[in-house]
């Protein structure tokens, strides 16, 4: 992930603020639905580790089915997936498995909001289809949709489906200056709509991390610096967060990011082990690189 990238984090402030949901007499959630991944599937690192060795591509996702109960589905911002593409991957993956489709960049980034409807129908028709393992889709913006331009979001979003959860990820700079004062205002309004904002966890804009929830979902991209001190120290301060909202919320969705994929695992098994020790059960055992062992206990 490029975005808010840096060679060097020793100086920056992670801190991150504490949860403030919109909507202040929000009431606790029955449940608690806690979701980690990663943002895809296709990971040749972990083949003959944490999938059996000689995995053919074709069964990457049934692998990464069986280690992950959700994923930021990337794929679908570079294109549309037909019906039948995305009805096949729903059949790879377990009983509690979700996607989280991002909305196509044709969409969000190339598109009038306020008057695009073809495209945008046959993306929702196509993750319809992913039936009880559709997650909370995510629209990431772009940098240059500033908050002169929410209206058109708005418009968007009174178009969607029924029965789609989805949450938005925005990225210019004006949203977050005066203390986020326009982010609150867009906040409330999509509280009127049930739809969550993105948080993002990264060391390049300490901004994003805005932790405003306009409803009772909370979705962290948390973007690691290849497990720097300060990566476990975040995960330290999400953990708290979860620790005293966690009455209030319904779905946690964390997805973990790294500049490559062999450090995920390490990142994961230590947010699991924190998680756990709050008392909140891990949707997900730890990942073990069990295949490696299998050989190395054969060879000794």
């Amino acid at each position: 992930m490029k975005f808010g990238k840096l060679s060097n984090v020793e100086d920056v402030d992670f801190s991150i603020p504490d949860l403030r949901f919109v909507n202040a007499n929000t009431k606790p959630s029955p449940e608690t639905n806690i979701y980690l991944g990663t943002t895809g599937w296709s990971n040749k690192e972990w083949n003959g580790s944490y999938y059996p060795k000689g995995t053919k591509s074709s069964t990457y996702l049934s692998e990464y089915g069986n280690l992950f109960n959700t994923i930021e589905l990337n794929s679908t911002h570079y294109h549309i997936p037909s019906e039948e593409r995305v009805y096949n991957w729903k059949g790879k993956v377990q009983e509690g498995f979700t996607f989280c489709p991002k909305v196509p960049q044709d969409i969000s980034h190339r598109s009038n909001l306020a008057s695009e409807t073809s495209q945008t129908n046959t993306f929702f028709r196509a993750i319809q289809r992913f039936d009880n393992t559709l997650g909370t889709s995510f629209m990431q913006v772009p940098e240059f949709f500033a908050p002169q331009s929410a209206d058109q979001l708005l418009h968007f979003l009174n178009r969607k489906p029924k029965g789609i959860k989805l949450a938005i990820e925005l990225r210019h700079e004006d949203w977050f200056k005066d203390e986020a004062r326009q982010l609150k205002i867009f906040a409330n309004q999509l509280a009127k709509l049930d739809t969550a904002l993105v948080i993002t966890d990264v060391a390049g804009r300490r901004d994003v991390c805005h932790c405003i929830l306009p409803n009772q979902t909370l979705m962290v991209r948390l973007v690691g610096n290849s497990l720097h001190k300060t990566d476990y120290q975040r995960m330290d301060q999400w953990i708290n967060q979860i620790r005293m909202h966690q009455a209030q919320l319904k779905d946690i969705y964390i997805f973990f990011h790294q500049p490559t994929m062999d450090q995920i695992p390490l990142m994961v098994n230590y947010f699991i082990a924190e998680l756990e020790k709050i008392g909140l059960k891990s949707p997900i055992p730890q990942l073990k690189a069990k295949f490696i062992a299998d050989v190395q206990l054969k060879l000794f």
